[in-house]
């Protein structure tokens, strides 16, 4: 839909084209250059140079002790792990840490590691739980120590409302979570290529709290390659696979099917331990 504006302006730089012979002219064309409904110039990339590698653990998660995983030799060049949850998708809510700390890695583990086939944990009864009324991130550490005190409804007693953070659950989803509890967590050396595939390769899901650019969040493609335009904060992801031949971590985010390649994505090592901020795993 072009507006009365759109309009007026256009006509305005067609006279102006007109008269490119007055010397006063080419200012006043740069207005036309961008006009509605045009692209907008591309996003900077980033430079890897310009973001070191840095170790950015919260005090309050220091007090988690470090999960060694052994290495084994035999460790395949590529391993994605099987069985999971297809990717969800949050909406508008700040809910990625309950996405990916309840619906991806604590419903594998229980599915997986404890035969609960059919167990899908609730994002919403843990997010609901955590965010004092407000749409507000919450922390990893807060998410884990939330399903390790209280547990994590199956999501048929407490669905997920894009449009709804703050109702609770009811007597049912709160019976229903006493049955499904973390029995430990903790955290995982990221800066460690080496520990966080062997945890994958493993079957442990590896929570990540990954530092995120414009061209993040609406990323389209198999690899997210080189972030770009400004920095917008942080995303809690699950890392569910590696590829040595390519050099990436294979990524799931929780913004629908139709984001990265079917809800995932690779990232890089290279750009993997310069924005990575924190990494969990529980059992």
């Amino acid at each position: 839909m072009v507006s009365r504006y759109s309009f007026r302006i256009a006509s305005v730089c067609s006279y102006l084209r007109a008269l490119l012979a007055a010397p006063l002219v080419f200012f006043s064309l740069a207005m036309c250059q961008m006009l509605p409904g045009q692209r907008k110039p591309p996003l900077m990339p980033w430079e890897v140079q310009m973001h070191p590698i840095e170790t950015n653990w919260a005090k309050y998660d220091e007090s988690v002790p470090i999960v060694i995983a052994s290495v084994a030799e035999d460790m395949p060049v590529s391993h994605t792990i099987p069985g999971l949850l297809a990717p969800g998708d949050q909406g508008s809510q700040s809910s990625g840490a309950a996405w990916a700390v309840g619906y991806a890695a604590f419903s594998h583990a229980q599915r997986h590691r404890r035969g609960q086939a059919d167990y899908i944990c609730s994002p919403a009864a843990i997010f609901n739980r955590l965010n004092r009324g407000r749409n507000q991130a919450v922390s990893i550490l807060a998410t884990l120590q939330l399903l390790e005190q209280s547990g994590c409804p199956h999501e048929k007693y407490m669905p997920y409302r894009e449009n709804d953070y703050v109702y609770q659950p009811g007597r049912l989803a709160l019976e229903d979570a006493e049955r499904y509890r973390v029995s430990g967590y903790g955290r995982v050396d990221y800066q460690d290529l080496e520990q966080v595939k062997a945890h994958i390769y493993q079957g442990s899901v590896v929570i990540l709290r990954l530092r995120i650019s414009e061209n993040f969040v609406n990323h389209r493609g198999r690899e997210w390659r080189v972030p770009a335009g400004q920095e917008v904060g942080s995303q809690t992801l699950a890392i569910v696979g590696y590829d040595e031949a390519r050099g990436v971590f294979i990524l799931q985010n929780s913004a629908g099917g139709e984001w990265g390649e079917y809800g995932r994505t690779a990232i890089p090592y290279h750009w993997f331990i310069r924005l990575a901020e924190k990494a969990y795993i529980l059992w």
